[in-house]
Parts: structure tokens; C-alpha cells; sequence
């Protein structure tokens, strides 16, 4: 299966958001960190202007306002502890399309190999919060999201 890309953009919060660091908890300082992707399938309704990712961006510009810290970066303090920089430097969302058929693709989705096609990679920690959106031929869309998060290790 072939993805292509499209485009991405920057997603900022559209008003003006507190500029603080938080702390991350003492739990997620002692544990592994790395980035967690989750994959949403959507069959379109029908409408001409579903899964319109201009309305995608404008609602997440919204919710930064609100939720913040997700526009924020990892950083360090003075002493070294990681925390989040609640600068308001945004989402990165990704745009992008596939001539791979839904219906093929899910037929085959039971051992999992075609995920790492659909999710974003990372090689560090660069961004704290990726979205993206793409479509398939046909009446389906895929919404992936990414974003940090730290486990207790096995």
C-alpha cells in the first residue's frame, strides 16, 4: 500500500493560551517514554464535505485553546526535570491519500503487518502531539493520532 502525503501544516491554538511549563508527574519520569499511535477508520455518510480537513484543522485550532498543553513542547527546567512548555507552538497535521481500497485493506488486517503504514514515525520525541488524516478510494477515511506518553516498564 502506497500513502502519499499531502501536506502538513502546523495547527496553532486561535486564541491566545497560557505560556507555563507543567511538570510531568513522578510517574511518568521514572518510566519509559515514547510515542503512542492510534488508528480511526470512518465509513463516509455520505456528504460532500465529510472528513473535510479544512473543518478538521479549524476545530482543532479550537481545542488548543482549551486543551493547551497538547500545542506545547518537552523541554527541561533549570535542574534538568522534563516538562511541558506550554508555548502554544501547535499540532503538526498531516494530510494525505491512498489508491488502496478499504474494504482490501481490512480483509487483511488480522496480523497487523500494514499498521506501521498507517502511523506516523518518530524518531525522537520531536513533537508532542501529531494528527493526521487520509483517504482512501472510496467511501473510507482513516484518522491516526500520536502523541507522548510514558508506561511503567514490564
Amino acid at each position: 500500500m502506497e500513502v502519499t502525503v499531502k501536506e502538513m501544516t502546523m495547527v496553532t491554538p486561535c486564541e491566545e493560551t497560557p505560556r507555563t511549563s507543567l511538570w510531568l508527574s513522578n510517574n511518568d519520569l521514572a518510566v519509559t517514554a515514547y510515542h503512542v499511535s492510534i488508528v480511526y477508520f470512518y465509513k463516509s455518510n455520505g456528504s460532500r464535505d465529510f472528513f473535510d480537513t479544512k473543518v478538521l484543522r479549524e476545530a482543532l485550532s479550537k481545542v488548543l485553546v482549551s486543551f493547551y498543553p497538547y500545542a506545547g513542547r518537552l523541554g527541561y527546567d533549570k535542574n534538568g526535570r522534563i516538562e511541558i512548555v506550554c508555548n502554544a507552538e501547535g499540532v503538526l497535521f498531516g494530510e494525505a491519500e491512498t489508491s488502496s481500497v478499504m474494504d482490501d485493506f481490512v480483509q487483511d488486517f488480522s496480523d497487523g503487518s500494514k499498521v506501521p503504514q498507517l502511523v506516523p514515525k518518530f524518531d525522537k520525541l520531536c513533537c508532542y502531539f501529531f494528527l493526521s488524516a487520509s483517504r482512501f478510494t472510496g467511501d473510507y477515511f482513516q484518522m491516526r493520532r500520536s502523541f507522548y506518553r510514558s508506561y511503567f516498564a514490564p
